[in-house]
Parts: C-alpha cells; sequence; structure tokens
C-alpha cells in the first residue's frame, strides 16, 4: 500500500455514510489492541468551536515541551490535518503504515468500519506508536454514539458551544442535541463547559452522569472576563486576574478561549494522576497568543479586505453577523456564499442578507450542496418579501463557477472600503485558504492583465531585442519583483508585498514612451505608472509611494529601507553582470556593476 492507495481505500468507506453506534469501531480497536486507552485523553464534543479551543489546549501544552497528538475533523487543507502531532501534520508514511494495519483487521470484521471509523482507529494507533503524552479528540459529530466515545477514561472532557446542526441524527431541539453530547462523560470523567445560557445550564445539572470525578462539572463563568482592547486582528482580556491575548476577534473566540483557560485549569488539577506535567501560567499565556485557527474569521490582506469564515450552522450564522456589525458597522459588506442543501439556509439568508451590499454565489463541490442558482433565487425572493436594501444595487446577486471565481469576482467589483466575506460551508475553505497568496495578489494580477502594460512591455521587448548587455522587458521587471521583496522583507519594510511588486513591474515602464526624451524614464514611468495603478485598484496613497518610487529609484536620496532604495538596489542585484559577456562594452560605471551573488 502506498499514499494513494490509502487514500482510495478510505474513499471506498465513504459509500458506507454515517452509522452512529460503537459495536464496530470497539470491535476494529479490539484487534488492534485497544489503543484507545493507551495515551491520557482530553476529549471534547460540542457543535462550534471545537477546534479552536483545542488549539488554544495544544500550543499552550506545546509551550511545556509536551508531547501531543491531536485528531480532529473535517480536513480543510490537506486529508493528513486530521491528525497532528506536536502542531504538524503526520507524514504520509504514517498515515500508510497505520491504514495497513487497520485493513488487515477490518478484512476479518463480518461489518465493515466507516471511513470516519478508520480514521478514528488510525488516531489512537498512531498516538500511541508515536508515545504522545497525551492526545486531545474531537468528536466528528453528536457524542454517546460517536466512534470518539471509547476511551475509557480521560484527563477531562469539554462541552464546547451547542446548538442546531446535524438534527437528522441528534435531535430536533438544543436539549436533545445536548443530551447526545454529554454522553462521552465516563465514571471518573470531569467536564468543562463552554458559556451557556441558563436552559442549557439546566440540562446539563439535571443529566444523569455516571460518578464523575472530584472536580464535577465545571461551567466557564462569562463574568469573570473583561475585555482591555479588541480589533479585527485579535483581542486582549482579563480572565480572574490574568491578561492574554489572543489573535481571533469577536465574542466567540473569547468564548473559546476562556473556556480552554477553564480546561487548563483543572487540566493542572488532575495532571498528576495521569503522570503529566503541570503548565505554568506562562506557558499557558503564551500558547493562546501563538494560537491560530484556519477559516475561523481569517483575515486576508486584500484590497478590499476580506475575511474567510467557517460558519456553516444557525448558531454560526448568526454569531458571525454579531462581529460583523461590532467591527464593520459603516462598511458595505460583499458576501461569497455557498453552502449544503441540509443546512439551515433560511437562517443563513435572513442573518446576512440584511448586511450585505452585493452577493456572489456559486455551488460548493459537495453531493450535499445547494446548487447556486437555486441559492440565488431564494435570496432574490427573500429580499423582494422583505424590501431588502440590497435591491437597490445593479445585478446584487450573481452566480459564479466556484468559490475562487466568486472571490475574484468581489475584488474585482468593490471598492477599496467595502469587506468582502466567505462563509456557508467548510466545504470550499481549503481551497480559498490555499489561493489566498493569488487573492491576496489580486491588484497585480490585474497589472499583468492590463492592455496598456502589456503593449509596453512587448514594445521595449521588441526594442532591445538585439541588445547585447541589460533589457528590461519582462523578465527583468519579475528578477526586480522578487529581489524587492526579499530586500522588504530583510530592512522590515512595512510597505505591502503587492506595492513592492507593483513598483517592480513598472519601475521601466517609462522606456521608449513619448516622454522618455524630455523626462527620463524614471520620470516618465512615474506619470505612466499612475493610470495603470488607478485601473488595478491602487489607492491614492500607495499609488503616491509607488510612482514616488519609480521617480526616484535611479538615484534615490531616502533611507535604502525604503521604497526608492529598495528598489534602486533590486534593479542592480537582478543585474548578473559577472556572467555577462558585454560587460566590459558596457557604459556603466565599474562601482554600479553588480558583482554579488548576494541580496
Amino acid at each position: 500500500m502506498d499514499y494513494r492507495d490509502a487514500l482510495s481505500y478510505i474513499e471506498s468507506k465513504n459509500s458506507l455514510g454515517i452509522m452512529p453506534g460503537l459495536d464496530v469501531i470497539l470491535e476494529l480497536l479490539s484487534g488492534l489492541g485497544h489503543p484507545e486507552g493507551a495515551v491520557p485523553a482530553l476529549h471534547i464534543a460540542g457543535t462550534n468551536g471545537k477546534g479552536t479551543i483545542m488549539s488554544y489546549v495544544e500550543h499552550a501544552m506545546l509551550q511545556a515541551g509536551m508531547r501531543v497528538g491531536r485528531y480532529l475533523s473535517p480536513a480543510v487543507l490537506d486529508y493528513r490535518e486530521k491528525w497532528h502531532i506536536n502542531g504538524e501534520m503526520v507524514s504520509e508514511e504514517d498515515i500508510v503504515s497505520c491504514m495497513e494495519e487497520i485493513r488487515a483487521v477490518a478484512e476479518t470484521m463480518p461489518q465493515s468500519p466507516t471511513s470516519f471509523e478508520i480514521e478514528t482507529a488510525l488516531a489512537f494507533l498512531l498516538f500511541r506508536r508515536k508515545n504522545c503524552d497525551v492526545m486531545l479528540v474531537e468528536c466528528g459529530m453528536g457524542g454517546r454514539l460517536d466512534a470518539t466515545n471509547v476511551i475509557p477514561q480521560k484527563v477531562l472532557d469539554i462541552l464546547a458551544s451547542v446548538s442546531m446542526d446535524h438534527m437528522q441524527f441528534l435531535g430536533d431541539t438544543r436539549e436533545k442535541i445536548l443530551n447526545e453530547k454529554l454522553g462521552i462523560v465516563k465514571p471518573g470523567d470531569v467536564l468543562v463547559t463552554a458559556p451557556m445560557d441558563e436552559e442549557l445550564r439546566n440540562v446539563v445539572r439535571t443529566y444523569p452522569f455516571p460518578d464523575m470525578g472530584e472536580e464535577g462539572i465545571v461551567f466557564t463563568p462569562m463574568e469573570e472576563l473583561s475585555v482591555q482592547r479588541e480589533d479585527i486582528l485579535g483581542t486582549d482580556f482579563t480572565f480572574r486576574n490574568e491578561t492574554y491575548h489572543i489573535r481571533m476577534p469577536g465574542d466567540v473566540a473569547l468564548e473559546n478561549a476562556i473556556t480552554a483557560l477553564m480546561a487548563l485549569e483543572v487540566y493542572n488539577k488532575r495532571a498528576g494522576q495521569f503522570g503529566l506535567p503541570q503548565l505554568t501560567q506562562e506557558q499557558i499565556r503564551e500558547g493562546l497568543a501563538a494560537a491560530d485557527w484556519q477559516g475561523r474569521f481569517t483575515v486576508f490582506d486584500t484590497h478590499p479586505m476580506m475575511i474567510v469564515d467557517g460558519a456553516h450552522n444557525r448558531d454560526a450564522w448568526l454569531r458571525l453577523a454579531e462581529t460583523i456589525r461590532r467591527f464593520f458597522r459603516d462598511r458595505k459588506i460583499t458576501f461569497v456564499l455557498g453552502v449544503l442543501a441540509d443546512k439551515e439556509v433560511d437562517t443563513m439568508i435572513d442573518a446576512l442578507v440584511p448586511l450585505a451590499k452585493r452577493i456572489h454565489v456559486f455551488t460548493p463541490e459537495s453531493p450535499r450542496a445547494l446548487a447556486g442558482e437555486k441559492l440565488k433565487s431564494r435570496i432574490l425572493a427573500y429580499c423582494a418579501e422583505t424590501e431588502q436594501p440590497i435591491m437597490q444595487e445593479t445585478d446584487p446577486v450573481s452566480c459564479e463557477e466556484s468559490a475562487l471565481s466568486a472571490a475574484g469576482k468581489a475584488l474585482q467589483e468593490s471598492s477599496e472600503e467595502d469587506v468582502i466575506v466567505a462563509c456557508g460551508s467548510l466545504t470550499f475553505l481549503g481551497g480559498l485558504i490555499k489561493a489566498r497568496g493569488a487573492l491576496e495578489m489580486d491588484r497585480v494580477t490585474r497589472i499583468l492583465n492590463d492592455a496598456f502594460y502589456k503593449k509596453q512591455i512587448k514594445k521595449i521587448y521588441e526594442s532591445e531585442y538585439d541588445r547585447e548587455y541589460c533589457r528590461h522587458g519582462f523578465g527583468h521587471a519579475i528578477s526586480v519583483a522578487r529581489i524587492a521583496y526579499i530586500l522588504a522583507l530583510e530592512n522590515r519594510c512595512t510597505v505591502r508585498k503587492d506595492v513592492v511588486y507593483a513598483a517592480s513591474l513598472l519601475h521601466d515602464i517609462g522606456r521608449y514612451t513619448p516622454e522618455e526624451k524630455e523626462l527620463g524614464h524614471h520620470a516618465a514611468g512615474a506619470g505612466v505608472a499612475e493610470d495603470v495603478l488607478i485601473r488595478a485598484g491602487y489607492t491614492e496613497a500607495e499609488r503616491k509611494v509607488i510612482c514616488e518610487a519609480i521617480r526616484a529609484h535611479k538615484n534615490p536620496q531616502e533611507d535604502s529601507a525604503l521604497l526608492a532604495g529598495i528598489l534602486y538596489r533590486a534593479d542592480k542585484l537582478s543585474r548578473n553582470c559577472f556572467l555577462c559577456d558585454a560587460r566590459e562594452s558596457c557604459y556603466w560605471p565599474e562601482e554600479r556593476k553588480n558583482r554579488s551573488i548576494l541580496c
């Protein structure tokens, strides 16, 4: 078996679907020598927030030098991210080795395990093999009958927020869903809950738990939280007289953070029973500050700003709407939306559409997807019925081929002051996150596709076709851009990457123009670049910086760490004078020739 075979084996089990129950997974684990009891565990159930809470816990433990295994679902970027050891995805070789052992056992069983049961068994087997100190295990769905609910005794259980989702399996009320999730608590366990309303607290209080550990049930106290500072890049807060910083914004991130803090407090009390080290306050503080969770209000460095969020059910959409109102009360919102048909789509529409200036929908890549055209029709019907302001816009809702094309169109059509929010389903997050670099360089792409720019670059190339020494075409411009960005990083220059690239790509654009003879190509280039930059969507302030750098890069007077100085150095370093056949006849003085391979 190789890695492709392992993936094919898992995919062959997807047709079995979801089969709640523990008999099959227990039989599989028995054949593997019961690895589920080999490593002390923290077990988490809940509708939303499981990944974020465990990310905080994981990073705190890593600060203490612990060997931490983590099992999560679903994967967003790569199949291997379901299994982490010390914050890193496991190797393909490790997955193959474990999968071979699991398949050998599964083929002897009268009933085949599902893909989730196989993946869960793989987690337990892998963490035992790798001698992990502790394993952090997320329920896939529910709790009582979830395949992860086979760990005999745990350091503690955590309950994240509970809301309506997977009702066909878990029940049609919050109370029924909560009862299913509370089923993970075993004799001797301790339960830490996320902040919850009194109605759900009463369900927890009256649940028929087995005999629990000394700490029993620990409710996270919101009243001990005090926010010091918050913006879209993070929050400073005080909890139980200690100050912390987290990189995720909004109330939901705060609730998850203090739930993790309560979990770590209980962990410290029980660690000795499991032969585990206690964590210091500084390790916990540094762990929270280091934690990040892709796709949870992730801010892309685009123009305009784009936020990618994993909100995909009722509560998550409502909480996302609250966060948008808090941070962007006076901004116009463009949504990129794709959703699964079995979700509460009307709730999403009711929560998000009133905030929208424009909406771009698409069909997610899932057999459960709601077709983009159907989503568009439902949004337009809602807008007409409720007289939403979005209907005053021209073509307020468009249907695109994919999440990436919808995001690209949103970037092109939105103004600098707008905010783009992509959400609706976890199925497309990976694609957007993988394309983050391209999206963040969208304006550079517009320069490259600009008709005048392409025509002028071609003119420069043709004019210098027979030239023996330094040419100034596209290849040179790209080399300058790459070197300039390296220099900007080395000099801690705060200029954005797409600004550095724009200045580099346009720095010779004034050559062979009518203005060059009178002004020189530097000044001529600054004038010509202005129009290209406007069409590409750069702000007035950015255009000023870029054009000044183009104008001054021949002989910059400013600090070499500023853009003009960086552009000058990059221009010089892009020239491989030490390899040039025409170096002896070159008109450049020797002191300007580049004879170094270093930046």
